[in-house]
């Protein structure tokens, strides 16, 4: 069986809630249900920037590894 069909489908997701004047928190997840702290952030724009440079970290990190564990098989 072909390794790529064996593994979980990533679900990458981040959110961004406002908590306070000028003051936005960042969660990311990449399975749907664990959502990681990113951070709080002072604009919007900076908010969803810093979500897409988490979950784009998360995606190399995660092939990174699949792609290592092949290698390694």
């Amino acid at each position: 069986m072909d390794r790529q069909s064996e593994g979980p489908t990533c679900f990458l997701r981040w959110t961004v809630q406002k908590v306070a004047h000028q003051l936005y928190a960042v969660a990311a997840t990449n399975n749907g249900c664990d959502y990681d702290f990113v951070g709080n952030f002072g604009t919007l724009s900076e908010a969803n920037r810093a979500g897409r440079q988490y979950i784009c970290d998360r995606q190399h990190a995660l092939l990174k590894r699949n792609t290592l564990e092949m290698e390694a098989a």
